[in-house]
């Protein structure tokens, strides 16, 4: 809610050419009243009481998408946090040559090799929770960015309605959901 100025850069550079976009970001009791302006001002944002963790960011997204994307009308969604620039040409470059007909998403594969990324990464989360030793993370993108084919949002909303939410949102969406479809 505080980055208003990296939003307003965001609406005068890339996006202005978007044709449906949100920023997603969590309730503010000290800045509700510049909140509401401006999406009365731009139309663009959702704003959703609590996020407990990165993985309820994720379900509201593809929740989001889903309603308002049709694979008939919008082939592909993009995903991006509010400090990603993206070259648009080259974005455009590259979806001419997917086939959007494909359930697919795509992203930066995250490769993690060593023990002590797995140890950290198991360091964020108890047995209790995860009990198995080793995560799903042959298919883990970098956070940051991902594309989805409008074709694949309803196999990912069906399955984040029967995937129980996980802490770390990158293996939550590429290591669970992801896998399920």
């Amino acid at each position: 809610p505080e980055r208003l100025d990296q939003r307003q850069l965001l609406r005068s550079t890339w996006l202005r050419n978007a044709t449906n976009y949100a920023f997603l970001m969590t309730s503010n009791l000290h800045l509700q009243s510049q909140i509401v302006e401006e999406s009365r001002a731009n139309g663009d944002i959702i704003q959703v009481k609590e996020l407990v963790n990165a993985t309820l960011e994720v379900v509201v997204l593809i929740h989001w998408a889903h309603t308002r994307c049709t694979a008939d009308s919008i082939p592909f969604v993009l995903q991006c946090q509010d400090d990603v620039y993206v070259n648009v040409a080259n974005l455009l470059q590259m979806i001419d040559n997917l086939d959007g007909e494909e359930e697919r998403i795509y992203g930066s594969r995250r490769s993690i090799s060593a023990d002590d990324e797995l140890d950290q990464l198991r360091s964020q989360v108890s047995y209790e929770v995860w009990p198995w030793s080793n995560f799903p993370t042959q298919h883990l993108l970098l956070p940051g960015a991902f594309l989805v084919t409008g074709t694949a949002l309803t196999f990912l909303l069906a399955a984040a309605q029967t995937t129980p939410y996980f802490i770390l949102d990158e293996i939550y969406f590429s290591g669970l959901l992801c896998s399920r479809h």
